[in-house]
């Protein structure tokens, strides 16, 4: 505000970290970027007999920078005060914030009007010198001098413009506050720092505290009810991956890798022939240990008969093969997708060791998932559009809470890795028998 009135103008604002608290402005002279003009006016406004208005939104709802403040202004030399403005507005805020509304309206309808006047007065001239041109080029042809007397020029006559007339919509209406280019407060910002949001005391050094709009305790109720909101919404920018969740995630990379071996193997007919000649062997020699008959020859056994969710071992289903050996790209990365889930949903709660908070909601479910496993989280790599989609995929795993919009999972933290591919496999079994009926969306 002081550079503006002093006619310096911005030419641009910053991008992500731009607010209106904070609004970043390009000033293109290094001093007003740095600050350094900032921290004389800070030194000089001290020592001025002037009314002060230090509307820092983040830094007044933080008791230790609120404090620092105040330290510019000697309670000797001013008298300093705390408006706290929380709550629901008043009726004169609310008229005031409808008439800026209609103001800006009123503005945009003028603006397209100067606009598109401009590009009528424009059109004129260009046909005016169109006409003109083919008029000499027509006196040419005629024999007639190039040179033309001047016609008198046509007073133009401007239309009355029609008086503007807005109105404000319903929604409109019911809005407290207007919505500006930048937000009051990143998102960033609000993460970092609501947790210790406090209203201005006493005990900060302030002569008078002020409630606009709500008395001291509803005030600090209403701003206590807010931080508890924002805790269950937003995001928890510094979570950090625990070791468990690093122990697990690596074992399971493990796991995987081995069983789409197994499968490669049991795919290739000579891999298929050594790999049950190893196992024969392996279990003769084990019955030999223990000293029992060498064990009979396995009897046939059809995957399909086989109960997916009851197999011991999925990597050997009684015959050698492995309950994955049909597993098509898309049976693997619903494993995958399942895991990960599961995985980041109780890697989640335990690490970030709050009760009040136990999971998220879906839309920063992309953020966390970044955060840790280190790679894009795209819906397009399982053919649907929304969450609720995959969902419907995986929803012995993934499930959404109506109530809260959090994401949940069904199974215990202690689930073991091969319960995923028997869910996966109960689900292709599934898929298998709907495409053979002619449904053509499974």
């Amino acid at each position: 505000a002081w550079a503006q009135k002093s006619g310096v103008m911005s030419t641009k604002v910053g991008a992500a970290s731009a607010s209106n608290d904070k609004p970043d402005a390009k000033y293109g002279i290094p001093a007003l970027e740095d600050s350094s003009v900032k921290k004389i006016l800070s030194s000089l406004a001290s020592t001025s007999k002037k009314n002060f208005i230090v509307p820092e939104l983040k830094a007044n709802l933080l008791a230790a920078e609120r404090r620092q403040l105040l330290q510019r202004f000697p309670a000797a030399s001013f008298r300093r005060s705390a408006a706290v403005i929380v709550g629901e507005p008043t009726a004169e805020y609310k008229a005031k914030v409808q008439e800026l509304i209609l103001a800006e309206k009123r503005a945009k309808i003028e603006q397209e009007r100067k606009r598109q006047a401009a590009q009528r007065e424009q059109a004129r001239l260009v046909e005016e010198r169109k006409k003109k041109a083919q008029e000499m080029l027509r006196k040419r042809k005629e024999g007639e001098a190039a040179a033309e007397e001047k016609e008198p020029e046509e007073e133009k006559k401007e239309a009355a413009e029609e008086e503007i007339v807005v109105e404000l919509t319903d929604e409109e209406k019911a809005l407290s506050y207007r919505k500006l280019p930048l937000p009051d407060v990143t998102d960033l910002v609000v993460a970092k720092s609501y947790a210790d949001f406090c209203l201005p005391s006493a005990e900060d050094g302030f002569d008078v505290v002020r409630y606009e709009w709500l008395p001291d305790a509803a005030a600090a109720t209403f701003l206590k009810d807010w931080a508890f909101a924002k805790k269950m919404s937003a995001r928890v920018e510094n979570i950090k991956p625990g070791e468990q969740f690093t122990a697990e995630w690596t074992a399971w990379g493990k796991k995987l890798q081995e069983w789409k071996k197994r499968q490669e193997e049991w795919k290739n007919p000579a891999k298929k022939k050594a790999l049950l000649a190893a196992r024969a062997e392996a279990r003769k020699k084990a019955a030999e240990e223990a000293g029992g008959e060498a064990p009979a020859e396995d009897v046939a056994v059809e995957a399909a008969d086989v109960d997916a969710m009851t197999v011991e071992d999925v990597a050997d289903i009684g015959s050698g093969e492995p309950l994955f050996a049909e597993f098509a790209f898309e049976d693997w990365a619903l494993l995958q997708i399942r895991y990960e889930l599961f995985l980041l949903l109780h890697s989640f709660k335990r690490d970030l060791d709050d009760p009040d908070r136990t999971s998220f909601a879906e839309k920063d479910l992309a953020f966390y998932y970044g955060k840790y496993f280190k790679k894009a989280f795209s819906l397009k790599n399982f053919a649907v559009e929304k969450l609720s989609g995959l969902a419907a995929l995986i929803k012995d795993t993934l499930a959404v809470n109506e109530r809260n919009g959090f994401l949940e999972t069904p199974l215990p933290d202690d689930t073991a890795a091969e319960q995923f591919v028997r869910r996966a496999e109960e689900h292709r079994r599934d898929r298998q028998r709907r495409l053979d009926a002619g449904d053509e969306s499974a």
